[in-house]
This record gives structure tokens, sequence and C-alpha cells, in this order.
């Protein structure tokens, strides 16, 4: 088993793509019938069903019809495309491809299908990553918004009888062709520019997905520019504040849920750079939850306090640096030390993931190392913590 979860690298598919095949699956060609459960897409495929969850919220991809069962919860079909088009990304991955430039080959390959311009104003459904965590956040009020040109993106809306169809592999500009201008106008000041590359990747994505593949790789472009001298240090303040802009507004028009679960997420104390945290609390909120976010610097005697007063689910820490460490696990045994009911003590970074061996020094539950692998990761132990 791999990163992707993959299990079985070797057997090709009846009808699809083969193996080495290097071009992608022209997928008009394959009936978007509705044909095979989960079960049997995680059989035929070899993955693990929460690769085929997490594509589907972050590109779209597979796009499965979904009905809902007897007791409310909602059960995805998945047709011949669908096989395909996983099929495909399941080898080039396995070959060494990586993820993103896998999906957007294959997005490339495709017709461009008539897609409806969105009305200026109009937003995501944003009920991808909402699962069992709680009520969708599509009726959210309407709020002014930064980047009106918006488009649903990721997974398609129920019908009146309670079916989805799933959203067209369209063809837009792919996020890495946006990125290289994105970052031109990071390091030019030049925010009209910025706003519209963002506008037209909202146009065919929700916010998440254009999080994940523009707003953070381009940030993290201009990071290493930086520290190559390649941009000044204004500079790099620009993309960042720009990137927090978006994160902060994403998750102040998201409808928040009274009855999701609480959480707390913050940064490490001494912490200055939130993004990561900013992040995290924007995921989760489009995702159900009541998120309460304290950025910066935690101050850690309060904080634990505060945790001890409100008694939240779960209580996030997001750090950057090893020097947080000892801090992190200080937190982690003084919250394990809560009566009960306690809540979950959790920390999140990239850092934990080049320098596995901290992890033992925190305690507590790792989250990962992306926003959509915390977010997983969340509704499996709160579903844990419901049901113990």
């Amino acid at each position: 088993m791999d990163h992707y979860g993959f299990v079985d690298r070797t057997q090709p598919l009846s009808g699809s793509p083969s193996r080495k095949a290097s071009e992608p699956p022209n997928l008009a060609r394959y009936s978007s019938a509705p044909r095979y459960d989960l079960s049997m897409m995680v059989q035929l495929l070899g993955v693990r069903p929460v690769v085929l969850v997490n594509w589907e919220q972050q590109y779209g991809i597979p796009s499965p019809t979904k009905v809902r069962d007897d007791t409310g919860g909602i059960v995805r079909h998945y047709s011949e495309r669908d096989l395909a088009a996983m099929t495909w990304l399941r080898d080039q991955l396995t070959d060494g491809m990586l993820l993103a430039d896998a999906m957007a080959q294959l997005v490339s390959a495709q017709q461009p299908p008539a897609v409806a311009r969105p009305t200026a104003g109009t937003r995501p459904l944003g009920d991808h990553l909402s699962g069992a965590l709680g009520p969708s956040a599509a009726s959210q009020p309407h709020l002014p918004d930064l980047y009106p040109m918006r488009g649903q993106g990721g997974t398609g809306a129920l019908t009146q009888s309670g079916a989805t169809t799933g959203s067209l592999y369209g063809r837009a500009r792919e996020p890495r062709l946006l990125m290289q201008e994105l970052v031109r106008a990071f390091v030019t000041f030049d925010t009209t520019t910025a706003h519209r590359l963002v506008s037209e990747a909202l146009g065919a994505r929700n916010a998440e997905t254009v999080c994940m593949s523009l707003l953070l790789p381009a940030l993290q472009r201009v990071s290493e520019m930086w520290a190559r001298r390649e941009a000044s240090p204004p500079e790099e303040r620009f993309a960042q504040n720009y990137v927090r802009g978006f994160l902060f507004a994403e998750f102040h028009h998201t409808f928040e849920s009274p009855h999701g679960p609480t959480v707390f997420v913050t940064c490490a104390p001494r912490e200055f750079s939130d993004i990561s945290a900013l992040t995290l609390a924007m995921f989760w909120r489009k995702a159900g939850l009541r998120v309460i976010y304290l950025g910066q610097d935690a101050d850690a005697p309060s904080l634990v306090e505060e945790v001890r007063k409100r008694r939240p689910a779960l209580v996030a820490l997001a750090a950057t640096s090893a020097q947080r460490v000892r801090t992190l696990g200080r937190i982690a045994r003084e919250v394990s030390q809560i009566e009960a009911p306690r809540p979950i003590f959790g920390f999140y970074g990239p850092m934990f993931v080049r320098n596995p061996e901290l992890k033992r020094k925190v305690g507590g539950v790792y989250l990962g190392d992306d926003p959509a692998t915390a977010t997983f990761h969340l509704r499996s132990l709160l579903s844990m913590n419901t049901t113990a």
C-alpha cells in the first residue's frame, strides 16, 4: 500500500486504459450510467475507499451519482466513466506521476462542455465535505463576495428525487497554468490581476480545491523565491496577506452549523504564521463543524483553561517549526488530564512528515500534512468519539 492507498498495482481493467498508457482516456466514450457501488470500485481498483471520496471532494473525479438510503445516508454509484478515469489516474501515480499533474492531463484531454457562467455573488454548494459531520452549508445567507465568478465544483446537488448527477469532467484553465500568473501578480503587488485569476479558478472549482491547487502552491513558490532572494520580504508578505484574506473571507462567509461538533483551531505557542491553522478552520467550517478559530501564538495556560471550560470535541494546533514540539507535548499532556468528557488533542503540519520521530514527542493525534487529509481524520475521530 502506498501514499495514495493503492493496494494492487498490477491488474489492468477490462475496457479501461492500459497500465502503461501515456494518453488520458476520452471519457466521453464511456457510459455515465450508474453501475458500480463503492465496494465494487474498491475491489476493481485496489484502492482504499478514502481515496475515491477524497478525490471526489477535492477534484470532482470520480463523479458518482448519489442517492439517499432509508436511513438518510448517501450511497454512491459509479459509472464506467468514473472507472476509466480512476484506472488511468491510478496507473499514472503508481508510475511516479504527481497527482496534480495527472489530474491536469486528464482534465485537459476532455472536450469542453457547455457550462453556464454563474451569476455574480453565487457560491459553491459547500456540501462536498460535510458527510456525517453535520448539515450542508448550502443554505448560507448571501454575503458580499470578493471572488464572484464561482461554479459548483466538486460534487453535484441533490435533485428533488434525492439523486445527484456528478459534475462533468469539464475543461477550464488548470490551476498550474494560473499559478505562474498569480505568482507574478503577487511579486508585482497586482491585486486586480490576483482577484481575476482567483475568480477564474472559482468559476470551475470549489474554494477548497482552489486553495490547495492554486493559492497555497503560489504562496509556497513566492516563499521559495524569497529564500533565494528572488523576491523581497514585502513581496512575500503581500502574498501571505492575500492568501490570508481569501481564507478569512471564505471562513466568515461560510454558514456555521449550530448543531455541528465544536472544535478549537489555533497555532502553537510562538507560532506566528497562521496560514495552516486558518486553512484548517476554513475547511472544517465548510465540513459542517462549529469552528472556534483562535489565531496565532496560542497562550498555553489560557488555552487549556478554555478547553476545560468549553469542552470542544477536539482542539487542533498547527505548527511549522520543530522548536514548538516540546510545547505541543506539554499541552497534549495537560489536555489528557482533563476530566471526562475529555476533548481530543490533535496537531497538524508537514514538518511531522519530514521528521516522523517528532510525532512521538507530542502525544495526541497527528491529523496530517494537508487540510483534506486532516478533514478525513477529523471525521473518523469524531465518529469514533461519538460511538465510544
